[in-house]
């Protein structure tokens, strides 16, 4: 089973904005993801939420992700 881990929202927020994530999204949508990932998120579950809401294909969002969830 993945492990879920806390992001930091400054990290998250930061990687959407230089990236274009979530530009399909609501704003709800989109302040979901932050509470969510504050909670505690695993990878397969913040990379699907971007991919619904994003225009980029769901491999090269997990290759993005994949530094918020070292350590």
């Amino acid at each position: 089973m993945e492990k879920r881990k806390q992001i930091d929202h400054y990290a998250l927020y930061t990687l959407c904005n230089k990236e274009k994530l979530f530009t399909c999204g609501s704003s709800e949508q989109y302040s979901k993801m932050f509470e969510l990932a504050k909670n505690g998120i695993t990878r397969h579950e913040l990379a699907y939420i971007l991919y619904l809401c994003s225009n980029c294909k769901l491999d090269i969002i997990f290759g993005m992700i994949a530094p918020l969830f070292k350590n």
